[in-house]
């Protein structure tokens, strides 16, 4: 606008602390580089569940309960179900939620598997909601689960007749039909075993041993990335102040 721009006023002195003038932003640490081998506490778990001598097989008859296993299937006769009507055992044992008919089949192998875990030295902890199970110092929920089909709900001929007397009648918007498939789940980062064409679950029990390891393992990795990068940042902090 063709006036002169005044120059930058000059800034008092400052006679206070100079860690107080600057203000450290930390710089991204680049994660670990190369191809991770795999690692060596994870190694003796894949050795030992190859070998065919430690084949995990689940027991069609003269089942030897696990006290928790037990516990869980006591706890059935409470009566609880989830949102799409499959029945939940109550109390805060062994996580399962199938149908009626797939039950006896997902405590067998519930039990099976955990039996297994302890004879592999693995500790059973009371989670929040559910036992979890304890690798390398790391918990991981461990679960049965049935999917099931979602349809619209079909109104049964006794709540066609009470709408149309002008009666309440009420009906959910969905209804669910259980699949007969089971998956089991482990860890918080959706890790599943599912029944599929070439196997069941009964078959693979000593993936889901090895899949819960290598979870694990992950959480392990994690962590420890995280603290080097911590340590990386603290270090360029003091180095800043």
């Amino acid at each position: 606008a063709g006036r002169t721009v005044p120059s930058r006023p000059a800034l008092k002195p400052y006679n206070g602390n100079p860690r107080h003038l600057y203000r450290f932003v930390a710089q991204p640490v680049p994660p670990t580089e190369g191809n991770v081998p795999v690692d060596e506490r994870l190694e003796p778990v894949l050795a030992f569940e190859r070998d065919p001598a430690n084949y995990i097989q689940v027991p069609s008859r003269g089942t030897r309960w696990h006290h928790l296993v037990a516990a869980t299937r006591d706890g059935f006769s409470a009566g609880f179900k989830d949102s799409r009507g499959i029945p939940l055992p109550r109390g805060k044992g062994v996580d399962i939620a199938v149908s009626a008919e797939q039950r006896m089949r997902a405590l067998r192998v519930m039990n099976t598997l955990i039996k297994a875990l302890e004879k592999r030295g693995f500790r059973l902890v009371q989670g929040d909601h559910h036992i979890e199970v304890e690798m390398f110092g790391v918990r991981l929920p461990l679960s049965v689960f049935e999917a099931t089909k979602r349809a619209n709900y079909v109104p049964t001929p006794k709540q066609v007749a009470a709408k149309s007397r002008g009666e309440y009648s009420y009906w959910p918007p969905y209804q669910y039909t259980p699949s007969g498939k089971l998956e089991i789940r482990c860890g918080d980062g959706g890790a599943v075993i599912k029944d599929n064409a070439s196997a069941p679950i009964e078959e693979q029990l000593n993936q889901v041993v090895v899949l819960m390891a290598r979870c694990a393992i992950g959480t392990l990795r994690y962590r420890e990335e995280q603290e080097r990068i911590n340590q990386i940042r603290e270090t360029r902090r003091r180095e800043a102040l």
